[in-house]
Order: C-alpha cells, then structure tokens, then sequence
C-alpha cells in the first residue's frame, strides 16, 4: 500500500486548477508585443488606450490568479501587483491625452514597481514553487526597463512603442514557461514524485 503525501496531493490539485492562469497572461503579452511590432502606433492616445486595457486585463487576470492560488506563499503580493496593473491601465484609459514624456513615465515607473513586487512575490514562495526563479527574471527585467525609460524618456513614440513590445514578448515568454513548470510539477505532485 502506497502512502500519499496530502500536501503534495494537495498541491497537484491547485497545480491542475491555476496552471493555465499565467499561461494566459503570457499570451496576452506576446499579442501586445507583436501589435507593437507589426504595426508602432502613430498617437500616445491610441497606444495609451492599446496598453492600459492590456494592464487591466492582465491586472484582472493576476488577480483572479492570486486568489484561486489563496492559502500559497505570495497570494498578497500577487493581489497588489494585480491592483497595480489595474490602476496604470486606468490611468492610461482616462488620461490618454498627455504628453509622451508623461505616458513614459509612467510606464517606467509601472515597471520598476512590478519588478519590485514580482521580486519579492517570488522570493516569499520559493519554498511552495520551484519556478520562482522565473518570477524574479521578470521582476529583474522590469526594474530595468524601467530604469532604461527613466533615464532616457526622450525616446520617440515608435522606439517606446517597440521596447514595450520586447518587454511584453519577454515578459509573456516567462509566464508561458512559468505556468507549463507549474503545470509539471503539480503533475509530479499528484503522482508522488515530489521531495
């Protein structure tokens, strides 16, 4: 008679549960990233719009995702994250007619936050989640990009538009991969080949 491990068990079936959530958010970032590229918007107006409903999906989407994952290391942080995507997408949807400069940023400083957040998220669940390590590239990655946006705002409306575009690629590639990792280790979870 075999013994079954209830926190491994248990974890292969919030693992089957939540593993498509940042699979979906990756997506949705590759899409931006290749709207960005296939066709550089012409107005801060028109890319505001464009990326402040990417935000508030992907805040949405985040935050569903931390609940569903409620009672795992870094629920809350995932939750403020979330919150701090639904925000700047507002912002970018209500406020779209400001300068570029600003609309910059504004962007640089959404992703120093998030990369902060997402550092600290992953850390604080490293114990529950082998592919935390996944979650800090894309925080380290943020913090630079939002670094590279403050100290260079100048950048034109097409360069800005293609950065933001590598930033989503990259950013969606990681949590394609990330939510896959989940996937595999929720099923090692279920079958008892977990530690």
């Amino acid at each position: 008679m075999s013994f079954v491990d209830p926190e491994a068990s248990a974890f292969g079936d919030l693992a089957k549960k939540v593993w498509y959530w940042p699979v979906i958010r990756g997506v949705l970032a590759i899409i931006l990233g290749i709207l960005a590229f296939a066709a550089p918007l012409t107005t801060v107006v028109t890319i505001a719009i464009v990326v402040g409903i990417w935000f508030i999906i992907d805040g949405i989407v985040a935050i569903v995702d931390a609940i569903r994952q409620r009672g795992s290391g870094g629920m809350a942080f995932h939750i403020i994250v979330g919150i701090v995507d639904l925000v700047f997408g507002l912002l970018l949807l209500f406020w779209p007619g400001k300068t570029l400069l600003v609309f910059v940023y504004l962007a640089g400083i959404w992703a120093i936050v998030l990369g902060v957040l997402e550092i600290i998220a992953s850390i604080r669940s490293r114990k529950q989640n082998s592919g935390w390590i996944w979650g800090l590239a894309v925080g380290a990655i943020a913090i630079i990009f939002g670094i590279v946006v403050a100290v260079h705002p100048g950048f034109s409306l097409v360069t800005m538009t293609w950065i933001i575009g590598i930033f989503a690629v990259v950013f969606g590639i990681f949590w394609i991969i990330f939510g896959f990792m989940i996937r595999s280790a929720g099923k090692k979870a279920s079958a008892g080949q977990l530690p």
